[in-house]
């Protein structure tokens, strides 16, 4: 999950742990990875796509950034699919 802006101040209320060494770890099942975006958040989730290996997938609407993380190496679903996930 990317936080940019106003939306990084929710940080504070996500308990994380970082890695001891302070480098990025593939997130383990049941985790949310959460990275604070120093400037565009579409770009800190490119980043973070490019430099982790394996399934990644980015969920979101914007068309550019999805064409974005697709080059990048990711697959990409619309937020009905989240929804469709957590609605009971």
């Amino acid at each position: 999950m990317v936080l940019e802006g106003a939306a990084k101040a929710a940080a504070d209320r996500i308990s994380t742990t970082p890695p001891a060494d302070g480098a990025p770890r593939e997130a383990q099942p049941g985790e949310v990875r959460v990275v604070l975006a120093p400037g565009s958040g579409d770009d800190a989730i490119v980043a973070v796509v490019r430099e982790l290996s394996g399934h990644r997938v980015v969920v979101t609407a914007d068309r550019e950034l999805r064409e974005r993380c697709v080059a990048a190496g990711a697959t990409t679903l619309g937020p009905g699919w989240l929804l469709g996930l957590l609605r009971p």
